[in-house]
């Protein structure tokens, strides 16, 4: 109802503090403050349901979100249905499912909340559904648009496009044609600035991939 706030929290790190076990990082908690000129003052705190622990990559994953919305949400910004969104995010990536398919499903909501979604189930120099069987180039401010035969740049297929605008992660090639579009879509936004947990996940997921080739 607030949006993003800017908080102190006094006296927390005291050992007697009753703060100092409640705010933690994924936590859902009822919050009450006082406004400042640039900062409020948390007042109490009380948790609303268990804390939510992740671990490994699930963590980074969460870090990542984290940073996606401190650096593309305004202050004082309310948006219900991304705060909802986080919350089932941060459950699923507790749950030891796919991250991926986790973070893809928050980015496309984010996306389309702030209102720079992109319309992939249509073509946009026609107006009409993708074609299954034809290819497009994505361009972030228009969408897919038909692509010649003849073109060296990316394209995905139209049958690509639609499972990802219905939301269908059952073929691997989805989620990495999403990853990419959506990536585009984000590095749009950002303007410049750099997410470096995103450079931290592809590290972590390189190291990964060779201990495994090793092995």
């Amino acid at each position: 109802d607030y949006g993003r706030l800017a908080m102190v929290a006094r006296g927390v790190k005291r050992p007697k503090s009753r703060q100092r076990g409640i705010l933690h990082p994924f936590s859902p908690i009822r919050l009450s403050w006082v406004s400042g000129r640039d900062l409020a003052t948390l007042t109490d705190a009380e948790p609303v349901a268990q804390p939510t622990v992740l671990s490994g990559e699930a963590l980074m994953c969460g870090f990542y979100i984290n940073e996606l919305l401190m650096k593309l949400t305004h202050r004082f910004d309310a948006i219900p249905s991304v705060f909802d969104g986080y919350g089932e995010t941060v459950e699923a990536l507790a749950a030891n499912g796919s991250n991926a398919i986790a973070l893809r499903e928050f980015e496309w909501l984010f996306l389309r909340e702030a209102g720079c979604g992109i319309a992939l189930g249509i073509d946009a120099s026609s107006g009409y559904p993708v074609d299954e069987d034809r290819r497009y180039h994505v361009v972030v401010d228009e969408g897919p648009i038909h692509a010649d035969d003849a073109t060296d740049a990316v394209t995905y297929s139209g049958k690509t496009l639609k499972a990802i605008a219905d939301g269908d992660w059952s073929q691997p090639l989805t989620l990495k044609a999403a990853r990419r579009i959506l990536g585009a879509a984000i590095d749009r936004q950002l303007d410049g600035k750099v997410l470096h947990t995103r450079r931290i996940i592809c590290e972590l997921r390189q190291q990964s991939k060779s201990i495994d080739e090793r092995e």
